[in-house]
């Protein structure tokens, strides 16, 4: 799927990059890459899981930066570090991640390469969507557009084909670690206290913890409006849905909030919203704040409209206030 029109700005290579990365998506079956899309790495939307990752983004940015292998590797070590310390905090991280890191990760490394730029202009494009990423409401979906871009970017310098010894059993932290001949210390929680502040480390905690306490007040008012109050509610029979990976919220043991230009179509009909679709966790059904007017075939609400298909129609539950979709 391509972004149409394209983004304002977007050069001719851009428009190369976008067309690569999805070739690549429409031959991973075939190259034997069989994998989920739906791995939030609710993780990285946590305070903690937040500070590692941009920590590591900091530590990449240097390696890239660097003018020595020495202090290339340096930086490339630490940032290693910063990631087996996430996935320490974190047991399901190391195999969520790296399923995202297959799919997406491999998928903008080729595409990285492929866009034929220079050295130089490389860097800047790494670095442009490293920031892109981090500027972003969350990381739970972008990380990977980044990570092994960079990871790989570096090693290809070394390893021009290393991408070809990938598969679906690779673990890739392991290999970027093997690959690179890095020794990791023992103690990656010392290591961590010792290194972090030569990357931001007081600055990004103090950001992350503010982040954090309005995103507890958000993830409040969004159970409130899509699970708690009344609100349209519907069955689904799957997972038909386009979204931006960048503006998701998890509602942990709840389900997961898809924010931005969402539409979701299914055999009732289709949605389309723009102030938040709740997902339950379990997949069985969607959620959108109490309709605003109802009609016959159409029901809009706030940042939100449906059209139903001939044979549906808008059902209020008495008991519970929600409306409902049968037919």
């Amino acid at each position: 799927m391509l972004p149409f029109p394209f983004p304002e700005g977007t050069t001719s290579t851009d428009a190369i990059g976008y067309l690569c990365h999805e070739l690549f998506h429409a031959s991973q079956k075939r190259l034997g890459f069989i994998l989920p899309n739906d791995e939030l790495n609710n993780h990285l939307d946590s305070k903690e899981g937040r500070i590692s990752l941009r920590l590591e983004f900091e530590a990449l940015r240097n390696a890239i930066e660097a003018t020595g292998n020495k202090e290339m590797e340096n930086h490339l070590k630490n940032a290693l570090i910063f990631r087996i310390y996430r996935h320490n905090l974190f047991p399901l991280s190391r195999e969520r991640e790296n399923l995202l890191e297959l799919n997406e990760g491999i998928t903008q490394y080729t595409t990285v390469i492929l866009r034929g730029s220079s050295k130089i202009e490389t860097i800047a494009n790494l670095k442009k969507v490293a920031e892109m990423i981090l500027n972003g409401p969350t990381y739970m979906r972008t990380f990977a557009y980044h990570t092994i871009p960079a990871y790989g970017y570096l090693l290809q310098e070394r390893k021009k084909y290393w991408n070809k010894e990938i598969s679906m059993q690779t673990n890739l932290t392991d290999f970027f670690t093997k690959e690179f001949g890095i020794s990791l210390p023992e103690t990656i929680e010392e290591s961590v206290k010792q290194i972090r502040n030569e990357y931001d480390g007081e600055k990004i905690t103090t950001e992350e913890e503010d982040r954090e306490s309005k995103n507890l007040a958000e993830k409040k008012l969004l159970i409130k409006t899509l699970v708690s109050d009344p609100h349209l509610e519907i069955a689904i029979s799957g997972q038909n849905m386009s979204f931006n990976p960048g503006n998701v919220t998890p509602l942990e043991g709840l389900g997961t909030v898809y924010k931005g230009n969402v539409r979701w179509s299914d055999k009732w009909g289709i949605l389309e919203v723009k102030s938040g679709l709740f997902l339950s966790d379990d997949g069985s059904k969607i959620s959108v704040s109490f309709p605003q007017t109802v009609d016959h075939l159409n029901a809009k609400g706030n940042g939100w409209e449906l059209w139903l298909d001939e044979g549906y129609q808008f059902v209020k539950d008495e008991d519970s206030g929600n409306y409902t979709i049968k037919n």
